[in-house]
């Protein structure tokens, strides 16, 4: 029952992606005040491909820690110890993106769709569930996010 849980979370959270060739790389800087995020996150946005890259990218990372984490023990225990966290960090990092200028709003409403949906999760972990990310996956589909919706 777990490791369905866990596999269901980090498809809710990081969703089933596009399975292209492209590789995007970024990387993060780290100060004693912690991640500062990705490269290029604070300046001027790059071309809409290359954004959807730097999301795709902080998406697959969120995937990767959910799917590495404990595959025993209690479902609230993975929800609140490793899914929490992990969905936490990926929002906090996508909330430092600067997304072209013709797709602020909806990126903005695709960041407060994530943060509702962990909200929600935070406030009672057993309410992870399939449609608890529903919104957010939608909207990442609509933006090109594909790592980050289903």
């Amino acid at each position: 029952m777990l490791l369905a849980l866990a596999l269901a979370a980090g498809l809710i959270a990081a969703g089933c992606g596009d399975d292209d060739d492209e590789t995007t790389t970024t990387s993060s800087t780290t100060t004693a005040a912690g991640t500062t995020g990705a490269t290029g996150a604070t300046g001027a946005a790059g071309s809409d491909s290359e954004f959807a890259g730097q999301v795709n990218t902080i998406c697959s990372e969120v995937d990767k820690k959910i799917n590495a984490g404990p595959q025993s023990g209690s479902e609230e225990a993975f929800v609140t110890d490793t899914f929490i966290p992990a969905v936490e960090d990926g929002l906090a990092e996508l909330g430092q993106l600067t997304p072209p200028e013709a797709d602020a709003d909806a990126y903005q409403a695709f960041l407060d769709e994530g943060n509702e949906a962990l909200d929600s999760v935070k406030s009672d972990p057993s309410s992870l569930g399939p449609d608890t990310f529903k919104e957010f996956d939608k909207k990442a589909d609509e933006l090109g996010f594909g790592d980050c919706g289903d």
